[in-house]
């Protein structure tokens, strides 16, 4: 009887202790954590993010293989956004862009999946963000950046309001952006900032302007694929209204427009290096229209 109360009272203990480890792993203010979220777990990665975002160090989520769907809007900054914005130092990892997503359920209302707010630094790496839609109030329907970004070994795909429109600082390396609209704006992603984009892949993204990137700011592309992108009046791989574009052992092919600049519409200076631009088709400039 006496054996039988320890070895409960020890399970009682030790379930004790797992939860305030937990509890405390997501409290201590001033120390960087690391935040591990079982598969589909949205409610563990929203507490992450949250308290990431108040200790204020360099935190890292990582995410078990799975869909982590999101049903609801969590916050309204830059219009409807379904996790946390991100203000800190933060890396989210997860087991793979095949094995690991982020979405927005089909049911839920019209939300981005993720904001990073101008203090914010943010790593995605091994993940898919899929689904997300903007509301009236902004785009990037898959993410909205004002500070930094690194995107890694993921996936932005099949999102409305453009796959993630930059402000901020940008870089995109063994990573796809494909299967995304975006209505007046860049259907694949949308450029106000500086992006730099090597060994990735735009494709298939659609919008009125450029329909894989529309670029304002200041971009450049190195060991990178441009294709089978759709608009309706510039630009069907890339329409520039920027500073510069650098484009360096590159392609860019198969992209339509019914308007100018198939594969690239610019308004701006463009340098082009060891790449190729081919198949691309509009009724003025099927490869290149350069004002």
């Amino acid at each position: 009887m006496h054996t039988q109360l320890w070895q409960a009272s020890m399970r009682v203990g030790r379930l004790v202790m797992t939860a305030v480890v937990f509890i405390l792993a997501f409290a201590s203010p001033g120390r960087a954590a690391t935040f591990s979220c079982a598969s589909g777990n949205v409610g563990c990665l929203i507490a992450a993010i949250d308290a990431a975002n108040a200790n204020g160090q360099e935190n890292t989520i990582t995410l078990a293989a799975g869909t982590y769907t999101l049903t609801d809007v969590n916050n309204t900054i830059d219009g409807s956004n379904g996790l946390p914005s991100i203000t800190s130092q933060l890396t989210i990892q997860g087991a793979g862009a095949e094995g690991t997503i982020i979405e927005r359920a089909a049911s839920a209302p019209r939300v981005r999946l993720m904001h990073v707010a101008a203090a914010g630094t943010l790593t995605l790496e091994g993940l898919t963000l899929r689904g997300g839609w903007s509301d009236a109030a902004g785009g990037g329907g898959g993410l909205w950046n004002r500070g930094t970004v690194t995107l890694m070994n993921s996936t932005i795909a099949d999102c409305r309001g453009s796959g993630l429109w930059n402000y901020g600082t940008l870089a995109i390396a063994h990573s796809a952006i494909v299967g995304n609209s975006g209505g007046p704006d860049g259907g694949g992603l949308k450029n106000l900032g500086t992006i730099t984009l090597t060994h990735s892949t735009i494709a298939r993204n659609t919008a009125d302007g450029g329909g894989g990137i529309q670029n304002h700011g200041t971009l450049a592309i190195t060991h990178s694929t441009i294709v089978g992108n759709r608009t309706v009046y510039a630009g069907g791989g890339i329409s520039n209204l920027g500073t510069t574009i650098a484009i360096t052992n590159s392609t860019i092919a198969d992209n339509l427009t019914f308007g100018r600049g198939g594969g690239i519409s610019s308004g701006g200076p463009i340098a082009i290096l060891n790449s190729t631009i081919a198949g691309n088709s509009a009724p003025r400039g099927g490869g290149v229209f350069n004002q």
